[in-house]
């Protein structure tokens, strides 16, 4: 369709959609005239994304124009679209919504949407920056001449856009798992080579100029990239051929054309050539004169030998497996050996061995709140090294990390990974730990990845070896990209953040940013690693944004330089395009469980108020209470329910670039307070659980509160006033509950095996606020000597 062909009005109908109900209802979505109209709700959604991405409105319109009806994804390719989720998750006081993004609009744009299903093409063996260049040349080939004096300057116009367009989608779309269907099983036993983008954007042009027509595909190797894109945007029938032989043949569209794509398999390679390893010749030709005798190329090119590895940027942007590692520094030209390998999985299988085996207790208790510098019981949530507890930190776990169930030779003995006697004395941040930690003292700490290093030490030829092992790992310079031993380092940090991950209930990785991705990993671990080992700590904060960064693929270190303000208790949210990241235990209609709680959830959609694609979401912390109440005491033999009724909602605060705050807000019928569900959590890791037996029923006198007189009176660092125990009676909704809990900061909890005296007893003794529960309430506290 050309573009004076477009319409200029949207349907009436189509004005006041958002995209959930576009999605729903099966709307087709005109993106060039959304923008123009300005008058559809999801015109804003796609006007504040240009505006805060950069992008004119001009620009974006005159970019999307050029690739108007470029191609069209055939019936296979719709259903890789398909495959996109179009409904969010539900989740207790938070609406998730699906996202406005560009990257993800354009999926539904009839004429557009074939860049999503091209782009997911080439993610799945190249990076981003392979598929901006190759949309680029695509855009510009398709409508002007190549000699055109004015390609140069249009490609300048349209390359920020179109590399803000691979971004968002990448976001939507592969990054979400959504990928094309795998090679032909017929194929597979051929050597895979790959094109450079420049071709390939030329070959894709040609082949949509000559649609309609009967065509052969002539190449000299398997080239994937070729191969794939035709399978998912092809509408006729495809044949293909290796070595003569017909190994496939089936229609793919409505199109009466026949494309048969002729392979000789000529390369002796294994597996995957080389890129640059030998020229292998390929041509497009229309079939013509009657009975098809007759072959007019109208597109010849060759893969040349002095391309190398790095111009096809072979660096997948698709999800992998758990402990698929991707080496940013391993190329065909350096790579560990078998026994190297063995040794880097070996070491990280014993660090990992060792965390699981720490005994810890909560950071928050009340014993080390005087004394340890390194406790700020307002702010910081997470583990402390504690050789008196009986909890090791398996028990948190969500689930057991699959890499210690490995056979990978004989299991040495868990060691203790912390010592007080070689903690840091870093009293000059005010007991905040360092982010960084080098190689040189994660190798003294750790001996297993001090050992997997020393593997490489002697075959490297970097030059490394000139000096003494000890000497290069303190050397200022540090080690460089090419190293063997820097090779191993990575490689052992990399299977311990894969591990760390699939405790947390990880189900595969990102790769979102490809190398940058991985790196970004290396670094988390080496900060959790740091913190175990100097301060004897596993912070909450290190912990989730190290596993957010595995599943999204975003920087472990985003919006860090800013730091937690006065406002916030932690980090509670990720949101990564249409995929948000969560703790396991955030459901506040439900009781915290704390054996499996540190894990977290993959849930789709993203939060109402962010129009970014990446955002950290800080808790906003649970503000202090506005009066001071007494109840007067009464006699009673058992709990009570609470008649308020209760509603939840979130607001987000804009904080800085990609760090926001996010505030749940409690209601009731005459009070109104934010809340922490981080204080909610960190209340329930100290809080006392008493245990009886007792059959008989006895008279006891409290000070009742409702949960109106807890929301306007109750605050967690003032005690109870003196004379009868204090309890909330709140025993019919686990949701009252939970606020009641993070409302009190210290507190005792009644669970199904306790009764109301001795619950009302407990409080009373330790002078904290008492909870009623006796809905069953059989919560697992840690095991503690």
């Amino acid at each position: 369709m050309s573009n004076n062909q477009r319409p200029k009005d949207l349907d009436v109908a189509a004005r006041s959609i958002d995209l959930t109900t576009a999605i729903v209802q099966g709307t087709k979505l005109d993106l060039v005239s959304i923008v123009e109209d300005a008058s559809t709700s999801i015109w804003g959604h796609i006007v504040r994304w240009l505006a805060r991405e950069k992008v004119s409105e001009q620009s974006f319109i005159r970019t999307m124009r050029l690739g108007l009806d470029v191609a069209q994804p055939n019936e296979t390719g719709l259903e890789v679209l398909q495959r996109l989720k179009q409904t969010s998750s539900r989740l207790f006081g938070l609406q998730l919504i699906l996202p406005g993004a560009l990257g993800r609009t354009v999926l539904y744009d009839e004429q557009l949407k074939w860049i999503g299903t091209t782009e997911a093409v080439l993610l799945k063996n190249h990076s981003s920056d392979y598929a901006v260049d190759t949309l680029c040349r695509l855009f510009l080939v398709h409508s002007m001449d190549e000699e055109d004096p004015k390609a140069s300057a249009m490609e300048s116009m349209i390359r920020p856009v179109i590399k803000k367009l691979v971004d968002s989608i990448h976001f939507h779309l592969t990054n979400m798992g959504v990928e094309i269907d795998p090679s032909p099983e017929c194929l597979n036993h051929l050597t895979k080579h790959h094109i450079d983008h420049f071709n390939l954007a030329d070959i894709i042009s040609e082949l949509m100029k000559v649609d309609g027509h009967n065509l052969l595909f002539e190449m000299n190797c398997y080239i994937v990239e070729i191969v794939d894109w035709v399978l998912t945007h092809w509408s006729g029938r495809l044949v293909i051929c290796v070595d003569n032989e017909i190994v496939s043949d089936e229609i793919l569209g409505i199109s009466g054309a026949t494309l048969t794509v002729a392979i000789n398999d000529a390369c002796t390679s294994k597996g995957e050539c080389v890129p640059g390893t030998h020229v292998q010749d390929f041509g497009l030709g229309k079939v013509v004169g009657k009975g098809g005798g007759t072959v007019d190329f109208v597109y010849r090119g060759a893969l040349d030998v002095g391309e190398t590895a790095a111009e096809f940027d072979l660096d997948s942007g698709y999800r992998s497996s758990l402990y698929d590692i991707r080496n940013p520094f391993k190329s065909p030209q350096l790579f560990l050996n078998a026994k190297e390998q063995k040794a880097a999985e070996r070491a990280g299988q014993e660090v990992v061995r060792c965390i699981l085996g720490l005994s810890v207790t909560s950071m928050w208790h009340t014993e080390d709140h005087v004394n340890d510098q390194l406790n700020f019981r307002s702010s910081i949530l997470g583990l402390r090294v504690d050789p008196k507890s009986a909890t090791k930190y398996r028990w948190w776990l969500n689930r057991v990390p699959t890499i210690v169930q490995m056979n990978l030779g004989s299991k040495s003995a868990s060691r203790q990974l912390y010592s007080p006697k070689h903690a840091v004395n870093d009293e000059s941040d005010l007991g905040y730990r360092r982010d960084e930690y080098s190689v040189a003292e994660l190798a003294y700490w750790y001996p297993e990845i001090h050992a997997a290093m020393e593997t490489t030490y002697e075959r490297c030829e970097c030059g490394c070896n000139d000096q003494n092992f000890q000497k290069l790992l303190d050397s200022p310079s540090g080690l460089n990209d090419g190293c063997l031993v820097n090779m191993v380092f990575v490689e052992v940090l990399l299977q311990i953040a894969h591990a760390i991950s699939d405790g947390a209930g990880a189900r595969d990785i990102s790769n979102l940013r490809g190398r940058e991705s991985a790196l970004s990993l290396v670094e988390g671990t080496k900060v959790m690693l740091g913190c175990i080992a100097a301060y004897g700590r596993i912070y909450w904060n290190t912990w989730f944004r190290l596993c957010s960064s595995a599943v999204t693929g975003l920087p472990f270190d985003m919006a860090s330089k800013h730091g937690l303000n006065g406002l916030a208790g932690g980090f509670m949210f990720v949101v990564a395009g249409s995929m948000t990241v969560a703790p396991i235990w955030y459901a506040l209609e439900e009781p915290i469980k704390l054996q499996g709680s540190w894990g977290i959830k993959q849930l789709d959609g993203s939060i109402p108020g962010l129009d970014v694609d990446a955002a950290l979401l800080e808790a906003h912390s649970t503000n202090a209470a506005a009066k001071e109440i007494a109840p007067s005491p009464i006699s009673v033999i058992s709990g009570g329910e609470d008649a308020d009724e209760i509603q939840l909602e979130s607001v987000i605060f804009s904080n800085t670039e990609e760090l926001y705050r996010i505030g749940t807000i409690v209601k009731t019928k005459s009070a109104l307070r934010l809340i922490s569900p981080l204080e909610i959590y960190k209340t329930v890791m100290e809080a006392a659980r008493p245990q009886c037996a007792h059959e008989s029923v006895e008279e006891v006198t409290i000070c009742p509160w409702s949960l109106n007189d807890m929301m306007l009176g109750w605050a967690g660092h003032r005690p109870p006033k003196a004379g009868a125990p204090h309890i909330g009676l709140v025993a019919n909704s686990f949701v009252k509950q939970n606020v009641a809990i993070g409302l009190a900061g210290q507190c005792v909890l009644q669970g199904g095996d306790c009764c109301f005296a001795c619950l009302a007893q407990k409080a009373e003794t330790l002078n904290v606020m008492g909870i009623c529960g006796s809905i069953t309430r059989k919560l697992k506290r840690p095991p503690m000597t």
